[in-house]
């Protein structure tokens, strides 16, 4: 594969250029030999035909797609079957749906491991008025699309927004500033519910299921 992706095309597929380090060039190379099963005999078997008729369906975001559709490009030139994308969207940071979230900017995501207070404190400080945030419904909207688990409840409170957004604002701004706090409220609450499902779930495994998890073995 190293051998097929010229340097140009690298450039253009993922906006390198002369002042980066051959690391991040050659990174796209490495990186494509997990598109191929050949690379994961001890889990997938030893029959080398088998494998290479085998295809790799890759889950991603968007953001990488430069490396692996250079790895479409050329793979059936070394006598691979092409890998399948299936693309995720991107949570946008809390302040704002312009940029991605960071782990690196604790302020600008909702980790996992944070308690119900402090991702309640997170999303007031982001997004309601009365605690000094930026009401940016765009961005809520987003967060609510990917942590609530009833459509019927987004699809309730989508509408509910659209109508606010169409009220005479001279008139109806107390009405505009509820339906905020609701919005603000909402999300918490979902975010709440998945962030409390997965620590309860990470909390039940055990050193032993962790093990066998991990143990090399052929996938049945």
């Amino acid at each position: 594969m190293g051998l097929g992706i010229r340097v140009k095309n690298i450039k253009s597929a993922l906006g390198f250029g002369d002042d980066d380090n051959v690391g991040m060039f050659y990174c796209c190379s490495t990186q494509s030999a997990r598109s191929f099963a050949t690379s994961f005999s001890r889990l997938l078997g030893t029959d080398r035909e088998k494998l290479k008729n085998m295809s790799c369906l890759i889950a991603c975001a968007y953001d990488i797609d430069g490396y692996f559709s250079e790895v479409r490009a050329h793979a059936p030139k070394i006598g691979y079957n092409k890998p399948a994308f299936l693309y995720s969207s991107l949570l946008p940071t809390l302040q704002g749906s312009h940029v991605k979230i960071s782990a690196w900017i604790y302020s600008s995501a909702i980790f996992f491991t944070d308690d119900e207070a402090i991702v309640r404190e997170k999303l007031e400080r982001a997004f309601s008025t009365k605690q000094g945030g930026t009401m940016n419904t765009e961005t809520v909207f987003q967060f609510l699309r990917f942590f609530m688990q009833s459509d019927e409840g987004f699809e309730e409170l989508e509408e509910s927004s659209h109508r606010a957004g169409r009220r005479k604002r001279d008139c109806e701004e107390g009405g505009k500033e509820t339906e905020e706090d609701e919005l603000t409220k909402a999300l918490t609450r979902a975010v709440q519910e998945q962030v409390a499902k997965f620590q309860k779930s990470r909390g039940e495994v055990t050193d032993d299921y962790l093990k066998g998890l991990m143990t090399r073995r052929l996938l049945e």
